[in-house]
């Protein structure tokens, strides 16, 4: 009895873990030779909740911001001011450009907003600014470890080649070119686009540390058969899978709704765990529902790349980094679990307690994620 009640203790508290839903900041830029530019879409429900200090009320429609009254609206334009300008950073040789901040008129946007309840209301923010007197890399700083993920496209005017996607981590730069000044006068050059490997990590960092759900899922797989070759086989095929569906949605072929796949997801880690407890070893089905989940799960790694609007010519690379990187990053995983484990694998009795405990603890957290997604 202690250990059943230890068991839900123990999945209800790791159930206020959220499942990896990443909310990313698309910020597109211009470099010119004397200025520079910016133009971002901030959710205002995300502000409104880092305001806030965490999680909100609010049902991540826009009726919330429809009815605030004139002074307050204009106050949280104020926050979302605030909010950006403690984040973003830009800078040339290590020095930080000054810049100004445009923001729309915040009740006329309530006006424009207040006919479309069921949708979220984004705050256009622009910002531009000059270069500091001297040369040196042009990087942009992106000053959040906690909140959503940048994700950064550039150019430079004036010269030849598609938009420079690059994703910034949390409290770290990304160097967008360099700005080389000679005989007082100054030329900012491009930076090379982001290698494979940056891609590859960027993947791999999506299942660790900040895939919950995801690596919920793997171990899920894991707890069933602990042999490396079914589990290669899950592995595969999930990727596969999901590589079918990424690149469909960012070719823009079709899109789900977040609110439709994320819940779908859940229910998915759900499914897996309590299926464990009714096998005892890998069905050939398995493999074929692995795929299918793999396409629904591809639906919600999406959501890190449909808005990077990287241009045709180069998607490529983008795509198969980052699913040779998820795909590491389940194999790590995998991996990790077998250290863990491995004293107890091939001991029947023991293995199946190990089975039954973990799985149910699973299925506990894969439904807590599931109402959450679908109330909050």
């Amino acid at each position: 009895m202690k250990r059943v009640l230890l068991l839900l203790v123990w999945g209800v508290l790791v159930g206020q873990v959220r499942g990896h839903e990443i909310e990313q900041v698309f910020l597109r830029m211009s470099l010119g030779q004397e200025e520079w530019s910016g133009v971002v879409e901030l959710d205002a429900l995300m502000v409104l909740e880092l305001a806030a200090g965490g999680k909100t009320e609010e049902d991540g429609t826009n009726g919330w911001f429809a009815e605030l009254g004139e002074e307050r609206v204009r106050e949280f334009f104020g926050e979302t001011e605030r909010y950006w300008r403690e984040r973003f950073v830009f800078e040339v040789g290590g020095v930080a450009c000054p810049y100004e901040i445009t923001l729309p008129d915040p009740v006329v946007m309530q006006g424009d907003v207040a006919g479309s309840p069921e949708e979220g209301a984004l705050i256009r923010v622009t910002v531009k600014g000059s270069y500091p007197d001297g040369g040196g890399a042009v990087e942009v700083r992106w000053m959040d470890e906690t909140g959503p993920y940048l994700v950064v496209g550039y150019r430079v005017e004036g010269e030849e080649g598609g938009t420079v996607i690059d994703p910034v981590e949390f409290g770290y730069s990304v160097r967008l070119g360099e700005r080389e000044k000679k005989e007082g006068e100054a030329a900012v050059t491009q930076g090379e686009a982001p290698s494979l490997w940056g891609w590859i990590k960027s993947g791999f960092e999506h299942i660790v540390p900040l895939g919950l759900d995801h690596i919920a899922f793997v171990l899920g797989l894991f707890l069933l058969v602990p042999k490396w070759k079914p589990l290669l086989a899950q592995s595969a095929a999930f990727t596969v899978a999901h590589s079918l569906t990424l690149g469909m949605v960012v070719f823009g072929v079709f899109t789900v709704p977040g609110e439709v796949v994320e819940p779908l997801i859940a229910l998915s880690i759900v499914y897996v765990a309590v299926e464990n407890l009714f096998l005892r070893e890998l069905k050939g089905w398995r493999v074929a529902l692995v795929f299918c989940f793999g396409l629904l799960h591809g639906m919600g790694f999406a959501g890190v790349m449909k808005e990077l609007e990287v241009p045709e010519g180069e998607i490529v690379r983008p795509l198969l980094g980052f699913n040779v990187g998820v795909e590491l990053g389940q194999v790590a995983v995998l991996a990790m679990a077998f250290l863990l484990t491995c004293w107890w694998i091939g001991k029947e009795k023991a293995w199946g307690k190990i089975r039954v405990g973990g799985s149910l603890m699973i299925a506990l957290v894969g439904l807590y994620w599931t109402v959450e997604r679908i109330v909050l």
